[in-house]
């Protein structure tokens, strides 16, 4: 952003001030390093200092006397510049020495907790006085939304805090915990309900019992208790998951379910998942099997590091599993995003079955190449028994550069022309680095003569 300061008259310059804010406000989200921006140019830096939201991250900690004018002063201006707007606070008390300042925490208390919009309250690796920021703050929240409660060592110095938030109404949503949640916030019904909680999958049994659940990020391995069988929110994202692990779960209200990590150990018994709608596994399409999800609409497929003889059995079975064994899959999804990562022979035994696809985004990974020219490719662009006759959208995700893809626009007419009777309207075709770029965009009606 500093080259914008070496030329007099940058393009940016000409965005009107309402329309510059919303972009950095939509670019940076919450993580807006304001001081960073404000020396980007003059502008900028008016822009800046008259807009509250970009300055309203505050942060506390106990610092050293040498320190305390620097420190305090920076965070006085901070809140001058919030104005009324809603903070974001983050107190930090893992720096507590007996001789260093409490300052900062004393500066926050004065913008009142009633501005208090989201709080994070950061680990300690040594154990702190319980009352290291005692008789600091006072006051009710109420537009605290968010809470952010890290692993703490002995007894809890944010207690204080605590006890404020469970005097509070019920206005906490956005929960995220990596240590057991206490007890006055859960039986005060200060957590009205949450819409996104982050939590250990050994803590999560105590808070779904205690308080209604819309989304959940289990973190961790989940340790099966014959004894439990927690009910899931509709929408659950799992660091680590088993067969065994979430067939001790009740997944019957689960309609979202994303999986980083799938380990099949615990037996092939399937899983019952009546009210599923959107599944994302972290490996390749075998793992199907196992889901017995009959609502499912969309299927996110992740990526195997599969190479030489590995890559070669495991599309074997791919294979195996489509054509002969067909009878154990009982997900029939609409949109599908698969990697092409196995043989062309696995893949289109794939979606030869899947014919119902009508949305069909295909990734291939830095070690492999696509020839319009093969199999696969063939079968999309053949009139007669084309794959997904019923395709409306296909995306290719590739790590080509644009010369290599010179031959898409006759590719994508090629596939226009086969499908003319169909319900083909979209192509795209993304070229994907860090962060997927679309190179080329075709429409039905770009299309001569189709």
């Amino acid at each position: 952003m500093s080259e914008v300061s070496q030329y007099p008259n940058p393009g940016i310059h000409k965005i009107p001030d309402e329309l510059l804010v919303d972009i950095l406000k939509f670019t940076l989200r919450d993580d807006i390093p304001s001081q960073d921006l404000a020396i980007v140019c003059k502008r900028w830096k008016l822009l800046l200092l008259k807009t509250p939201i970009f300055w309203r991250k505050m942060r506390a900690g106990f610092v050293p006397d040498n320190q305390v004018i620097f420190h305090s002063t920076r965070l006085r201006r901070r809140l001058e510049l919030s104005r009324s707007a809603l903070i974001d606070v983050v107190l930090d008390v893992s720096g507590f020495r007996d001789e260093y300042s409490k300052c900062l925490f004393e500066i926050i208390a004065t913008a009142g907790l009633q501005r208090w919009r989201s709080l994070t309250l950061e680990t300690t690796g040594r154990i702190i006085p319980i009352d290291c920021i005692a008789g600091i703050f006072s006051g009710t929240f109420t537009s605290l939304r968010s809470l952010y409660i890290e692993v703490t060592l002995g007894d809890d110095p944010y207690t204080p805090i605590y006890d404020l938030i469970a005097k509070s109404p019920p206005i906490i949503t956005f929960l995220y915990s990596d240590k057991r949640v206490p007890d006055l916030l859960l039986n005060g019904r200060v957590i009205k309900k949450v819409i996104d909680l982050v939590i250990p999958a050994s803590l999560y049994v105590e808070v779904s019992k205690r308080t209604s659940i819309e989304s959940v990020h289990i973190t961790g391995g989940y340790i099966v208790n014959p004894s439990l069988t927690p009910t899931l929110p509709k929408r659950v994202t799992m660091t680590t998951a088993s067969n065994e692990s979430l067939a001790g779960l009740d997944l019957s209200r689960v309609q979202d379910l994303q999986l980083s990590y799938y380990s099949e150990w615990g037996g092939d018994a399937k899983l019952s998942l009546p009210s599923l709608i959107s599944l994302a596994l972290p490996k390749n399409v075998g793992l199907v099997r196992l889901f017995d999800a009959p609502l499912l609409v969309s299927l996110k497929l992740g990526h195997d590091s599969l190479w030489g003889k590995e890559k070669v059995v495991e599309s074997r079975k791919i294979v195996e599993l489509f054509q002969k064994d067909h009878d154990q899959i009982s997900m029939a999804p609409t949109s599908v995003e698969i990697y092409l990562n196995t043989t062309a022979a696995s893949v289109i035994a794939v979606l030869s079955h899947w014919h119902q696809v009508q949305h069909l985004q295909l990734i291939l990974t830095q070690g492999d190449r696509f020839a319009w020219e093969g199999a696969f490719a063939k079968r999309l662009k053949t009139a007669k028994n084309p794959l997904c006759p019923n395709l409306i959208t296909l995306t290719l995700r590739t790590p080509w550069d644009q010369k290599e893809s010179a031959r898409w626009s006759q590719t994508s007419r090629a596939i226009f022309k086969a499908r003319k009777l169909g319900p083909l309207e979209l192509i795209s075709w993304t070229h994907e680095l860090d962060v997927p770029k679309t190179k080329v965009f075709v429409a039905r009606e770009d299309i001569d003569g189709v």
